[in-house]
C-alpha cells in the first residue's frame, strides 16, 4: 500500500480549475446566433465607387491626351503649286520722276530743332554765368562791410559843459564809534568755579 501511495505522488496530476457554473449550478446553453450577412456599408460602397469612376476619368484623360498628342502632318500650301511672282514693267517711262521723301523733311525739322536747341542751352549758360557773377560781387561786397566792422576805433572823448552842472555837495561823514568794552562769560563761569570750589573746601 505504501508503495501504491508513492507511486501516486510520483505521478501527480493537477485537477482542473472548477468555475461558477461547476459549483451548484446547472451548465448554461447559450442562444445560437444568427449568421450575419455579409452586405457592405453604405460608406465603404461609396469610396468604392467615387474611386471607380476616378479611375475611368483617368483613363478617358489619357486616351484624349494620346488623341491630341497624335502627329498629323500638315497640309502643303497653295501656293506650293502656283507660279512664282514676276513683277511687270512698263514698256516705255515718259518724263522724270522727282520723288518727295519725307525723311528730308524731317531732317530739316531736326536741324531747326537743333539750332533752337542750341541757342536756348547758350541763353541759360550765360544767364547762369551772370548770376554766379552777380553773387560773388555780393559776397566780397559783403566780406568788405564785415572787414570794417572788426577794425576797433577808439570813440572821442564826449565834451561836457561843467558850467551847467549842479554842484555837488560834499558826503556828511559818519559818526564816531565809542569804544565800549565788551561782555564776556568768561568772568560769570570762573566766579561759579571759585563758589563751588569754596563749598568744597569748607
Amino acid at each position: 500500500r505504501e508503495a501504491e501511495e508513492e507511486e501516486k505522488a510520483r505521478h501527480f496530476k493537477a485537477r482542473p480549475i472548477m468555475t461558477s457554473l461547476d459549483v451548484g449550478s446547472p451548465r448554461l446553453e447559450l442562444p445560437e446566433k444568427p449568421l450575419t450577412d455579409p452586405r457592405t456599408p453604405a460608406c465603404l460602397r461609396r469610396s468604392l465607387d467615387f474611386r471607380m469612376a476616378f479611375q475611368e476619368r483617368l483613363r478617358e484623360l489619357e486616351a484624349e491626351e494620346a488623341r491630341t498628342h497624335a502627329f498629323h502632318a500638315r497640309p502643303l500650301p497653295k501656293t506650293t503649286f502656283e507660279k512664282a511672282f514676276s513683277p511687270k514693267l512698263p514698256h516705255r517711262v515718259a518724263g522724270s520722276i522727282d520723288p518727295q521723301l519725307a525723311s528730308d523733311a524731317r531732317a530739316l525739322a531736326r536741324a531747326e530743332f537743333d539750332r533752337r536747341q542750341r541757342e536756348r542751352e547758350l541763353a541759360m549758360q550765360q544767364e547762369k554765368e551772370a548770376e554766379e557773377r552777380l553773387k560773388l560781387e555780393e559776397e566780397e561786397r559783403s566780406i568788405k562791410e564785415y572787414r570794417k566792422t572788426l577794425v576797433h576805433k577808439a570813440r572821442p572823448v564826449p565834451q561836457y559843459d561843467w558850467s551847467r552842472a549842479a554842484p555837488v555837495e560834499p558826503p556828511t561823514p559818519p559818526p564816531l564809534t565809542h569804544p565800549e568794552s565788551p561782555v564776556f562769560a568768561t568772568d560769570q563761569r570762573l566766579g561759579r568755579r571759585d563758589e563751588v570750589l569754596n563749598e568744597l573746601l569748607e
